[in-house]
């Protein structure tokens, strides 16, 4: 079973796929599954969906979301041809692919993978698993229990919690594809059991977009969505807002639930740090998917009256 996390603030949107084991028994499923809280956190972590798939693309969010709603909704019976023909000139160059990769022990696992790979002729991917390994481009990440909180692989923007990943040994395979290829193989993972998403901080466009995509996905198919705000995915206490300002999270609130009555209690705008040398607002996608991080209204977190 495969779940995601989207993130639509800015660009590129990103979109994380997360494998879910199911062949374990449903009654220690449902003991404590998800949740950082268990005090057995070897059992937490053969629990918690990992993160195997990653998709970044840039355009606009209005034009990027329509692309991600395509490939869920494709036929996994359908030929690339007709997804090609679906993607028509005038479409692509509203967007471009920014990064595809995909964990190297899952596709070592996964047949299917492999074979939808070879079809569309990208060679080079399954071939790195072996000769590149120690490639800087694909180096491995080994967090032990006496790391911090969150651990940054910063080549792939991903971050670690060390109550789930105690001893974690990632790499992560770019792989050599056009878009329209990227889209095809992302089907292959649908359709998506739910989908968990930053509902931002601010009044953006791209957060009412999002908004409105994901809500029109959830009653047109069987999908669940789940929510947090835009800090969670940040590795600092500012997010950059308008013109010279930025969101400030009140320290230690990583965790906190914000709702419309105490957003003001944890979260301020004041004049922004961030400048062109020093990019604060990368977003990083979490390598464990936490159920119980996700406990927010599933809508636009606004902050200052919406626009």
């Amino acid at each position: 079973m495969y779940k995601a996390i989207l993130l639509s603030i800015g660009t590129p949107t990103t979109l994380g796929i997360y494998y879910e084991d199911m062949s374990q028994n449903k009654e220690n499923l449902e003991e404590a599954v998800y949740t950082a809280k268990v005090d057995n956190e070897s059992t937490l972590e053969n629990k918690a969906p990992k993160l195997i798939f990653i998709l970044r693309i840039d355009g606009k969010t209005s034009d990027v979301l329509p692309l991600l709603f395509l490939s869920h909704n494709l036929d996994k019976k359908t030929a690339y041809k007709s997804l090609e023909s679906l993607l028509t000139p005038e479409v692509l160059s509203k967007c471009s692919l920014a990064e595809c990769l995909i964990d190297s022990s899952f596709l070592k696992e996964n047949k299917e993978i492999k074979h939808i790979l070879e079809s569309l002729d990208i060679k080079d991917s399954i071939d790195s698993i072996y000769s590149n390994q120690t490639n800087s481009a694909n180096r491995s990440n080994y967090i032990d229990k006496g790391a911090n909180l969150e651990n940054l692989d910063t080549k792939h923007n991903i971050y670690f919690n060390e109550k789930i990943d105690s001893k974690t040994n990632i790499d992560f395979i770019k792989l050599d594809c056009s878009l329209t290829k990227a889209l095809y193989l992302l089907s292959y993972f649908m359709p998506l059991n739910a989908i968990y998403y930053s509902r931002g901080v601010g009044s953006l466009s791209a957060i009412k977009l999002t908004h409105v995509f994901l809500h029109t996905l959830a009653l047109s198919s069987d999908i669940k969505i789940y929510a947090t705000n835009s800090f969670y995915f940040s590795q600092t206490n500012e997010i950059k807002a308008f013109a010279n300002m930025s969101f400030y999270l009140k320290p230690d609130s990583k965790h906190v639930v914000i709702t419309d009555s105490n957003v003001k209690d944890y979260i301020h705008i004041a004049p922004s740090n961030i400048n062109d040398s020093l990019d604060l607002s990368t977003l990083f996608l979490p390598h464990r998917l936490i159920h119980d991080d996700f406990l927010e209204s599933c809508t636009p977190l606004y902050v200052t009256p919406a626009v």
